[in-house]
């Protein structure tokens, strides 16, 4: 019988799942360093282990279930990744209960005020956050319009944070087929607004990982919310801003202003 064609989907998750695992086990992204990273564990002589499944590893392919139960043992990470429940709503654009029971997991009451979820709902790591809106968009608790948004965020910061660069075109991708599989064809990914967001979060995420001396997950979301903040021209400026400040030391005022607001919001000081 021969083997189901595997899709796109398939691929990305296991390319994340590698790339995760590589980040948490702290060696380099490539087969060759995946290679020596099994030697290591095995006790085996340098050499001994191939690079090429690895490098096809990275690329989405998924190894072989002994040594991928190994290299998901080494990694909570890598497994929370591989079992994560946005692959299967990306596969399936779930409705109805199965929806519900999404957002009830994230944490989303039946009747709950949309500012009282939406505050909860930001506070989530990238990945449950875009499964989380993903859902919140086929389901309907609050609007379309801010749900899409949503999206369109939750994608940059996932893109930004796991620094997953080379899968964005195709995540963005299945995002786009997932609405459009639910018959909401008058509402778009574009690719334009992608990118922009994608700038956005990198500019940000950037900078914060330069100044921020405690780098923790707490100390990022508090940057997150405050980013979101601001309005459309008030974000733009800070790009410019946060830019100029890393080469040339000159920004205009507005810039300035915005990324005083958000350290005022995420030290609670006047600065």
């Amino acid at each position: 019988m021969p083997r189901p064609k595997k899709l796109s989907l398939d691929y990305l998750k296991i390319s994340l799942v590698a790339t995760i695992f590589a980040d948490e086990v702290g060696i380099a992204r490539t087969g060759y360093a995946i290679a020596r990273w099994l030697e290591r564990l095995h006790g085996w002589e340098v050499g001994a282990c191939d690079a090429k499944p690895w490098r096809r590893f990275l690329k989405g392919h998924e190894p072989r279930a002994e040594t991928f139960g190994i290299i998901l043992a080494a990694s909570p990470d890598a497994t929370a990744v591989f079992h994560h429940i946005l692959w299967k709503l990306l596969r399936h654009v779930f409705r109805g209960t199965e929806l519900s029971d999404t957002l009830e997991y994230y944490g989303y009451r039946k009747g709950m005020p949309a500012h009282a979820w939406l505050a909860h709902y930001k506070k989530l790591e990238s990945l449950d956050r875009l499964a989380a809106a993903l859902a919140m968009y086929a389901y309907g608790p609050i609007s379309e319009g801010i749900s899409l948004q949503e999206i369109k965020t939750a994608y940059a910061q996932v893109v930004v944070e796991h620094r997953c660069f080379e899968i964005q075109a195709g995540l963005l991708d299945l995002l786009q087929l997932a609405i459009e599989k639910l018959g909401k064809t008058d509402h778009c990914l574009l690719y334009c607004e992608a990118h922009s967001a994608i700038e956005l979060w990198s500019a940000i995420y950037f900078f914060y990982q330069q100044v921020e001396r405690q780098q923790n997950q707490a100390t990022w979301f508090s940057w997150r919310e405050s980013v979101e903040r601001l309005d459309w021209q008030e974000r733009k400026a800070l790009i410019e801003f946060l830019h100029a400040k890393t080469t040339t030391g000159v920004s205009d005022n507005l810039g300035k202003s915005a990324f005083r607001k958000i350290k005022r919001r995420v030290y609670r000081t006047k600065t």
